[in-house]
């Protein structure tokens, strides 16, 4: 639900330049929800995020499944 993204990060993800082949990772991804803008933005990326909560990869694991390419989403 993309209803529920906070205003900074919509802003923070039109900040990273669109390149093919980009590789990036989330640090405390939390729900997903900057992945999921930035898998929406930049389809050919390679995504990852991480995320200590176990209860927070699940539920960004849910968030990311209907995407197309969905990022990977790991617990630390």
């Amino acid at each position: 639900p993309m209803r529920d993204v906070p205003q900074r990060l919509r802003w923070f993800s039109t900040l990273l330049p669109a390149r093919r082949g980009d590789r990036i990772l989330e640090v405390g991804c939390g729900n997903g929800a900057l992945l999921e803008l930035l898998a929406l933005r930049l389809p050919r990326a390679t995504l990852v995020g991480i995320d200590r909560s176990a209860l927070q990869v699940r539920k960004a694991t849910q968030r990311l499944a209907t995407l197309p390419s969905p990022p990977r989403v790991y617990q630390l």
